[in-house]
């Protein structure tokens, strides 16, 4: 029975990481030239932006990511210049990781790469890039939005190794709308110290019946 109840504690522990940190997929695209991007909703994150009068969470972390396993094209052409658009505006964002290189900035992109304008776009860009060479890449951001998450869309470029631009991609991804914003914590990825009281306490629990046995 005690080791029924220690495997059953560790499941539970288990169900609960897996379920509250895994991601929302929001949609995905493929280029003409076989260039994948995902988008997903990693759930509530700390607040990077306090609205007045009220504190509302409604920080969210979102990632996109980049399969170029089946590109098409020379394993030496790069992609430079990403934006996205969640809202359509935005108090705050955070660029928290992303392939070196890349610095983020706020508003959309032009034929020159990122241009500071455009509401609710924030824009990542290196003057390197990433070779599309059958890699995956990701760029995760932080964003506080003015209303709700209502938007989906995309852009990005990519060059050759001589510097001329092969590509520009402006659309929206597929799939559901965004989740909404909301005060509540319901969905966030718990903290790990969190996570470390919970087993912790499964464990005290387990071991107090074992003492009591054995008396």
């Amino acid at each position: 029975m005690r080791r029924v109840l220690a495997v059953a504690a560790g499941l539970a522990v288990a169900g609960l990481i897996a379920t509250q940190a895994e991601a929302t997929p929001i949609g995905s695209f493929t280029t003409v030239d076989k260039l994948t991007f995902s988008l997903s909703d990693d759930g509530l994150a700390s607040d990077i932006f306090a609205e007045s009068p009220t504190a509302l969470n409604d920080t969210r972390q979102f990632t996109v990511s980049l399969d170029t396993s089946a590109y098409t094209g020379s394993n030496t052409d790069m992609l430079r210049t990403l934006a996205l658009k969640l809202s359509s505006g935005i108090d705050a964002f955070q660029q928290t990781s992303a392939p070196s290189g890349f610095t983020a900035q706020t508003g959309g992109l032009n034929n020159n790469g990122c241009d500071g304008a455009g509401g609710g776009f924030f824009c990542t860009q290196s003057s390197t890039g990433v070779l599309l060479n059958g890699s995956t890449y990701a760029w995760t951001f932080l964003v506080d939005p003015t209303g709700a998450f209502t938007e989906k869309d995309i852009k990005a470029q990519w060059f050759n190794a001589a510097g001329d631009k092969l590509g520009q991609l402006s659309t929206e991804f597929g799939g559901p709308v965004i989740n909404p914003t909301g005060g509540g914590g319901g969905d966030t990825v718990p903290e790990p110290t969190t996570l470390l009281l919970l087993s912790s306490g499964l464990a005290g629990v387990l071991g107090a019946k074992r003492r009591r046995s054995a008396a």
